[in-house]
């Protein structure tokens, strides 16, 4: 009998984990999502410290990287490096790396690509 009770409450524990972890991804897609209206805004600061919520909450839901290509982490990780292009590309046309035009073209694609990522991370959700 005490181990029925010990098992119905390890599965319980195990739903409980579940839930958590299934908030915690909701809290990583909006995160995501802020990232994104951050990049439009070329808010740099915005982003990192962002950024370094995005990293905190993937630890706590995936562990540690280095994650394993096709996998459910290696695609969130996937869809804040595309986040991250944004200062990467500011970055280099304060610098005069490259031209305004090519500059909005790029930053239009980058955001294109993180809308694509977003989309791609919010299936697991679902």
């Amino acid at each position: 009998m005490i181990l029925c009770r010990w098992n119905h409450s390890w599965l319980l524990w195990e739903n409980k984990m579940e839930i958590i972890r299934d908030n915690r991804k909701h809290e990583l897609l909006r995160i995501l999502k802020y990232m994104y209206y951050a990049a439009e805004k070329e808010d740099i600061e915005s982003i990192k410290a962002l950024s370094n919520l995005y990293n905190e909450q993937m630890v706590k839901i995936f562990d540690r990287a280095p994650w394993k290509h096709e996998t459910e982490a290696f695609e969130w990780d996937n869809a804040r490096n595309a986040a991250i292009g944004i200062p990467t590309l500011l970055g280099m046309y304060k610098t005069k790396r490259f031209k305004e035009n090519d500059y909005e073209k790029m930053k239009k694609a980058q955001l294109a690509e993180l809308l694509k990522r977003i989309k791609k991370v919010e299936e697991y959700l679902i």
